[in-house]
């Protein structure tokens, strides 16, 4: 769970494909992490369950992305909610998991449903 979301936020091209706003927040991922795997024991569940709820965000992120960069390749255009997108994936995750770290911008799943549907459009 931990190491699959740290994987993610570090990929191989993860310096190449993050936005700088992100990559700035990085410490603050990191942080989150510590703080979510010293609250993992006798949670897990729970953190399976959260975990759970980020990643069909993600999924259905990636899947817009792909479908999009295509559009965008043609069109030589990339939409700023596309690329802010997974900033906000990130600042929800560590709403979730580290409740005491404020989050830059104002995230829940509502938030996260309304900008994926724009997207998606």
């Amino acid at each position: 769970m931990i190491e699959e979301h740290l994987l993610y936020l570090v990929r191989p091209d993860f310096i190449r494909r993050t936005p700088l706003l992100m990559l700035l927040r990085y410490p603050f991922y990191i942080d989150g992490l510590a703080a979510r795997l010293s609250r993992l024991q006798g949670n897990i569940d729970r953190d399976q369950s959260l975990q759970n709820q980020i990643d069909v965000y993600r999924e259905r992120y990636s899947n817009c992305r792909d479908k999009r960069l295509l559009e965008a390749y043609l069109n030589k255009a990339i939409s700023e909610g596309m690329i802010a997108f997974p900033c906000y994936i990130e600042e929800f995750a560590m709403s979730q998991f580290a409740q005491n770290k404020k989050t830059l911008m104002p995230v829940s799943a509502k938030i996260l449903e309304q900008k994926l549907e724009l997207l998606e459009a």
